[in-house]
């Protein structure tokens, strides 16, 4: 507030003021972005509450985590106690912030039943918060696939490349434990309802082939470790003319850095001359 004095006269000059005080109430937003991990025994979750606090400074956040998660662990700057009551948490800091605050929840839920049994997401909720927005990320490492069976309106599907910066999740991106996003969602308010199906997909099985010839070749260092590389020859079917065929050569490398255990020098290069002479390739054979 501020006020001008245009007076020009003596008495003019003798003005007073008086003002009250009122207290202002905190304006706190919040954007939630919940990773959960769905493997096949167990449901881990992570998530990340990110508070926009305006007008005054708060202490004390207060959140709702659904009952059936277990473990569950709330980690911030200045926490100094963390109280639970049914499914709610208070947490409540050392001195108060305004600005952007950032908490972060961590949970377990084992699995009962079934691989394939449906699977009902729920995610952490922000209490008293004037405004709440949010996504969720389903995560699984193949070969389990995540497939949604129902999802309420306030979700929306959306892309990997759409998720806050801050989140650090970009396209394609694998964490530390091999799992990828699946499933990625947004939501405008709080109380989403999410059903999802886990289905495990058997590794399909490899073609049968037949190798006319194969040759290894392998290299021994003065440590004692070897590499070894073999050369394939597998005949193909051509289509056109059925009576031909065409030895496809493979070349891979196996054994990699394989210590040849207490062998002598003779012993190691002496196995590195039989596998060089094994096998004689053959690029083309006719029936």
């Amino acid at each position: 507030m501020a006020s001008k004095f245009i007076g020009t006269d003596a008495q003019a000059a003798a003005w007073k003021l008086t003002v009250a005080t009122e207290v202002v109430e905190s304006w706190v937003r919040a954007q939630v972005v919940d990773f959960i991990s769905v493997s096949e025994t167990l449901i881990t979750g992570r998530a990340v509450v990110r508070y926009d606090i305006q007008n005054a400074p708060v202490k004390e956040f207060r959140l709702r985590v659904p009952a059936a998660y277990t473990n569950v662990e709330i980690y911030g700057v200045n926490i100094r106690r963390r109280d639970r009551t049914n499914d709610e948490w208070r947490v409540e800091l050392q001195n108060k912030v305004r600005g952007l605050f950032t908490l972060t929840v961590t949970w377990e839920q084992p699995r009962t039943g079934q691989t394939n049994a449906p699977i009902d997401i729920a995610g952490v909720q922000v209490i008293g918060a004037e405004r709440e927005t949010g996504n969720v990320v389903l995560l699984a490492r193949p070969p389990l696939q995540l497939s949604e069976k129902s999802a309420t309106e306030q979700l929306q599907k959306i892309d990997t490349r759409e998720l806050p910066e801050w989140t650090g999740l970009s396209t394609g991106s694998a964490l530390p434990g091999g799992e990828v996003p699946v499933l990625v969602y947004r939501y405008v308010r709080p109380g989403f309802k999410l059903v999802v199906e886990a289905r495990r997909y058997e590794e399909a099985e490899l073609l049968q082939a037949l190798v006319d010839n194969a040759k290894l070749t392998t290299v021994v260092a003065d440590d004692g470790q070897m590499m070894t590389q073999i050369t394939l020859a597998v005949p193909q079917q051509r289509p056109a003319k059925p009576g031909n065929r065409t030895a496809a050569r493979l070349e891979g490398v196996v054994g990699i850095r394989r210590r040849a255990a207490g062998a002598s020098d003779a012993t190691r290069h002496a196995l590195a001359a039989a596998h060089r002479t094994l096998g004689v390739r053959r690029h083309t054979s006719r029936d």
